[in-house]
């Protein structure tokens, strides 16, 4: 809404509260039975509008507050009568608010946003515009205003924002000569619209548009345009740089660009199309001009729709009496259907492809729609699993709007979807990923307490607590940079660095280590290795970490007073298994899985990266 329009609606709201006033008052001297007809007029008009209308006497106290103000604050208008309008603003913009209230005081009619606080807690953002009110004697005696929720349109801002690069590239891959502008000035024009005017782009960008490009019978046209802010399509004559003019179609827009309001407008040569009108009006000018002017608006308002709906990355249709009327090209993406396959079919299509037309509905649907449709905002907001053509599921978000005629009855919907299948894939594997994190963190910790506690009570043993420490720091360090590689974690593998590996060494460096948690529950740990060297080309950090937490285990379930040993053994060349009892059998099953056989003499044997992963 322009600012003009706002400050003007906001006079005609002040002489409505005032009268209101000043009936009450006469009533109440008159000793009137029943209130006058304007004033319920006017009590009805502010009651159901659908901003937020208030008027504050010169204490900054409220005095007057529609329904639609205090359910914007999360107040009853009780609760707000005789509070400092200061009280509802967020504190960390109570200084704007108050400079800028000061500026009502002095005469000053104005438009701004502010952050309020709701009775929640929450905060949002709402357009306040006011004007000030002064008595006969000229005194300040407060302020009429209207407070507006924007939240909607300041996500929209940074939407847009965001998407500023993106709407560039399309701007230089459409075949439409686009110019964006700021008071007339050229801030970037397209190759397209170089190519119309004949000029080079740098030639355009900083000129004057309408000095370099209009002819001089389109100039009075072009100013009203800026003049009023028009936005839509109209026609005016242009002029290129050989000085030729031809006449175009011109679609105007105003838009934010970087924090300022500029117009953006496309330019069609329609000298063709002109030679054509031109030919035809000569034979019927009065059916043309009506044909040609309800035809334009049409195409207005449908291109309109389908930008709206096709710039949208959420799937959206429109449907009546369940059945499907409009879709959108993201909703087509998402389900695999083409535009013909879905309008004109049940909605539930999207639920199961083989629920006939005389199948009853799911009961979540009718729940959504009945919910929708009693709800004050009509709005139904869940999460539900739908199909796609190809008979494959996938979970997305729903937003159900209801569209209901005075008697509150249906009679048609908007739904919005989006797929939110990554979403949730991505949430269960962080889950995984934590899990994983805490169970490979938690034997190196151990570890590492373990031997602390020894170089308190073993100081002679320095050197080996030393030496063990520095391993187990190193496969932690190892163990949390992987676990910290978000690549690797979304792709669900682990990197392998591959060598030549003795196993008898690994097994006794884990015996080692592992050696003071077994002492500490009187078991036994041994080992029972061949003689010969068994050599392996694998990642020694991943074989480790499996002895590890295999011989963990061991410890973990074997009785005070018990023994076990890790044992590896080969035969004609070739490695059988290697067990930590008593778990022997699943011991066995996991490191046969890390651990190929084949091993020939010397015992060396290659494992793929993927038996890894």
């Amino acid at each position: 809404m322009p600012f003009v329009l706002i400050i003007v609606l906001c006079l005609i709201l002040g002489i409505g509260i005032g009268y209101l006033i000043f009936t009450y008052r006469s009533r109440k001297r008159s000793n009137l039975s029943r209130p006058s007809s304007p004033e319920s007029v006017y009590r009805s008009i502010v009651e159901s509008s659908q901003e937020g209308i208030w008027r504050m006497d010169a204490d900054a106290r409220i005095t007057f507050a529609n329904q639609h103000m205090a359910e914007l604050l999360g107040y009853q208008v009780s609760d707000l009568i005789g509070r400092v309008i200061f009280d509802f603003f967020d504190p960390a913009q109570t200084h704007i608010a108050e400079y800028r209230f000061g500026l009502f005081r002095d005469g000053v009619g104005q438009r701004f946003d502010l952050l309020v606080r709701h009775k929640d807690g929450s905060s949002r953002w709402v357009a306040i515009s006011g004007t000030p009110q002064f008595d006969p004697n000229h005194r300040y005696i407060g302020i009429v205003g209207i407070m507006l929720d924007i939240a909607e349109r300041k996500s929209t801002e940074e939407s847009l924002q965001e998407s500023e690069e993106r709407y560039r590239i399309i701007a230089e891959s459409t075949f439409d000569a686009l110019i964006l502008h700021e008071d007339g000035y050229v801030i970037q024009a397209n190759r397209a619209a170089a190519t119309l005017f004949g000029y080079e782009r740098e030639e355009l960008v900083g000129r004057n548009a309408k000095a370099l490009l209009l002819a001089p019978d389109s100039l009075p046209v072009a100013d009203q345009m800026l003049a009023t802010g028009f936005e839509g399509i109209y026609e005016a004559t242009f002029r290129r740089k050989d000085g030729t003019t031809f006449p175009a179609e011109v679609q105007a827009r105003n838009v934010t660009y970087r924090g300022r309001r500029v117009r953006v407008a496309t330019y069609h040569d329609i000298s063709e199309r002109k030679k054509a009108a031109d030919a035809l009006r000569d034979l019927n000018a009065e059916l043309e001009r009506r044909v040609h002017e309800r035809t334009f608006e049409l195409q207005r308002q449908q291109m309109e729709l389908n930008a709206i709906l096709d710039s949208m990355g959420e799937g959206v249709f429109y449907s009546e009496g369940l059945f499907i009327r409009l879709a959108n090209r993201a909703l087509l993406d998402i389900t695999g259907y083409a535009q013909d396959e879905l309008v004109g079919k049940r909605g539930s299509v999207l639920i199961d492809r083989n629920i006939a037309i005389g199948d009853a509905q799911p009961e979540w649907v009718a729940y959504m729609r009945e919910y929708a449709r009693s709800n004050p905002n009509k709005l139904w907001r869940g999460e539900a699993v739908l199909m796609r053509k190809d008979g494959s599921l996938f979970n997305a978000a729903l937003t159900f709007t209801a569209l209901t005629d005075e008697n509150n009855e249906l009679i048609g919907s908007v739904i919005v979807i989006r797929d939110i299948t990554e979403e949730k894939r991505l949430a269960a594997q962080k889950a995984a990923f934590v899990a994983n994190a805490s169970h490979e963190l938690r034997t190196p910790l151990t570890n590492i307490i373990t031997r602390l506690y020894l170089l308190r009570h073993q100081p002679d043993n320095l050197n080996q607590h030393l030496d063990v420490l520095e391993r187990v720091a190193a496969r932690m360090q190892n163990l949390v940079a992987d676990l910290l590689d978000v690549s690797r974690f979304e792709r669900g593998v682990i990197s392998v660095r591959r060598r030549d590996v003795s196993l008898q060494e690994l097994i006794e460096e884990v015996i080692q280590t592992q050696q003071p948690e077994a002492q500490q529950k009187n078991i036994s740990l041994t080992s029972r290795l061949p003689s010969e060297v068994v050599q392996v080309y694998a990642d020694p950090d991943r074989l480790v970490q499996v002895i590890v937490n295999l011989t963990v285990n061991a410890i973990n379930y074997t009785p005070a007073g018990g023994r076990v040993s890790i044992e590896l053994a080969t035969e004609d060349d070739r490695l059988l298994s290697c067990t930590a009892a008593p778990l022997l059998s699943k011991a066995r099953h996991r490191l046969a899985a890390h651990l190929p056989s084949g091993c020939r003499s010397p015992k060396r044997c290659e494992s793929d990266s993927d038996q890894l992963r």
